[in-house]
Parts: structure tokens; C-alpha cells; sequence
């Protein structure tokens, strides 16, 4: 497993390893021009099983195409994750390995550093669905409630004319109810309340009045 002699610090350039990046790329190569249908998928697979070297060489060359693959915007968003988690995987072997390698150790900085920019944007944008889905709440809310004050409003207007309404027609001042009908009809058409509404007020109270002048026979 070591990658540099523990007495005198040689390297061992010439360790034999299971897979190198070339290697690595050359079968990602093949599985594009043999499986074009479900490339990436296989790819992912491929990437996520690839032994971890031991060798310097190898380790740095690796998390050197793991970072580049990562952040390029080219490559497929599955594929980038997968090459991510292996980067993960070449961390947790080079700091094991090259502990105190400056050039590991700066590959190894600049990987947690993309990652951790990239949770960042992540989580800035859940914040921001999140307070779109709250200011949509809060709008769909505050709507609501004005238009429930807004109907009581209307309500308290409409039960104050037809009591009044009624009370004019009982003492047989017709004119007067007649114009006051005349005036309830008017508020509802200037601010377009429902008709179904109308019906049951004004009708109501027009049905009413015409009963009245027909016991009066005063109808014209």
C-alpha cells in the first residue's frame, strides 16, 4: 500500500495497480461507441467500480480527472455526481497515502472547495424556493382575507338596504323603496358582485314591492 519507501522516501513509481486514468478513460471511450443507448448509466457504473490506485501517479492523475469532470458543464449532471463520490473515494486514500504532498494536497483543496461552493448554491436555492412557497402563502392568505372583509362588507351593506327596503314598503312609501331598489342595483353593477347574490337580494325585494303595489292597485 505505501507509496514511498518509509526508510530512505523513494516513491515507487512502478507499482503495479489494478487501473490507471488512462486506462479509465480509454473504457469510458468504448462503453460511448458500444452502448450509445444507455451510455451513461454505464459509464456512472464503471466510474462508481473503479479500483483506487496506490501509486502517486496514479492517485494524483485521478483526482486531477475527477476534478475536471466534476465542474465541467459538459458532462452529463449523472455522470458528474458519480465523478464527485469517486473523488470523495481518491481523498480518503490520498490523505492516507500522501500525507504531507503538496501537490495531492492541493488537488485534494481545491476538490472540497468546488464541493462545498456547489452546496452552497444548493443551498441558496432551496432558501429561495422556499421563500417563494412562503411569500406565495402569505400572499394567497392575505387575498383571501380581504376578500372575506371585503365580502362582510358588501353583506352588512346589502342586509342594512333590504331592511330598509322592507320597512318602506310596509309603510307604503313606494317611491321611496322603489328608488332605494334603484340604488342597491346600481352598487351591485359598480362593483360586479355575484349575480346569483342579486337575484336573492334585489329580486327579492322587487318581487315584493310589485305585490305590494298590485294589493294597492297602484301598479303603474
Amino acid at each position: 500500500m505505501a507509496v514511498k519507501c518509509s526508510e530512505c522516501g523513494h516513491e515507487f513509481s512502478n507499482v503495479s495497480v489494478n487501473g490507471t486514468a488512462d486506462a479509465l478513460v480509454k473504457e469510458l471511450e468504448i462503453i460511448d461507441h458500444r452502448y450509445p443507448d444507455d451510455a451513461v448509466d454505464r459509464k456512472v457504473e464503471k466510474i462508481q467500480n473503479f479500483p483506487v490506485p496506490n501509486a502517486k501517479e496514479d492517485l494524483i492523475e485521478i483526482l486531477t480527472l475527477c476534478k475536471s469532470n466534476m465542474e465541467s458543464k459538459a458532462v452529463d449532471s449523472k455522470l458528474r455526481k458519480a465523478w464527485g463520490a469517486k473523488a470523495m473515494q481518491m481523498i480518503t486514500k490520498s490523505e492516507m497515502l500522501l500525507k504531507g504532498d503538496s501537490e495531492a494536497q492541493y488537488l485534494i483543496d481545491a476538490i472540497r472547495s468546488a464541493q462545498a461552493k456547489k452546496k452552497k448554491r444548493l443551498s441558496t436555492v432551496i432558501i429561495c424556493i422556499v421563500a417563494v412557497i412562503a411569500i406565495g402563502v402569505g400572499a394567497f392568505f392575505y387575498i383571501n382575507h380581504s376578500n372575506q372583509a371585503e365580502k362582510k362588507a358588501h353583506n352588512t351593506e346589502f342586509a342594512k338596504a333590504k331592511t330598509d327596503i322592507n320597512a318602506m314598503i310596509q309603510k307604503g312609501e313606494y317611491d321611496d323603496a322603489f328608488a332605494g331598489l334603484e340604488e342597491l342595483n346600481n352598487y351591485f353593477s359598480v362593483n360586479d358582485l355575484d349575480r346569483i347574490q342579486y337575484r336573492e337580494t334585489v329580486g327579492d325585494l322587487y318581487q315584493k314591492l310589485v305585490i305590494a303595489l298590485i294589493r294597492e292597485d297602484a301598479l303603474e
